[in-house]
């Protein structure tokens, strides 16, 4: 995942969260994406001088967590109890996508596991606040 153009975009994200101040007392206040991806962009425009589009910068980074949503299906093909894959598939992801990911690349499914955004956003979120 980190070789992917959306991995900064979503570390950017969780940094903005956190110094927005979406964590208070251990729990998450609600929030937009689209605010984020509007932070994202003012951002880039201010920073590098580049004119980015919302929708751009919100595409690259559901192609990431798609991405994320490959690589542990995969984790979970190769080894179902492995560590990382059972840590991450219910925190990152809904775990019935992660399952329709795996069947999708063991070709018993014409289609794919699918991604929400947030509900990865919030999981990343979550693994921050068990880590301090």
């Amino acid at each position: 995942m980190l070789g992917e153009a959306g991995c900064q975009d979503i570390v950017e994200i969780v940094l903005w969260l956190k110094k927005k101040g979406s964590l208070v007392d251990g729990a998450q206040e609600a929030y937009r994406l689209s605010g984020a991806f509007d932070y994202l962009r003012e951002k880039y425009e201010t920073e590098q001088g580049i004119s980015m589009n919302t929708a751009a910068i919100e595409q690259r980074i559901r192609r990431t967590i798609k991405s994320a949503l490959k690589n542990l299906a995969n984790l979970g093909l190769e080894d179902y109890y492995d560590e990382v894959f059972t840590r991450y598939s219910s925190v990152l992801f809904d775990f019935g996508e992660v399952r329709k990911e795996m069947d999708f690349e063991r070709g018993k499914s014409r289609y794919g596991g699918k991604i929400n955004a947030k509900k990865f956003v919030e999981g990343i979120l979550i693994l921050l606040m068990d880590k301090v």
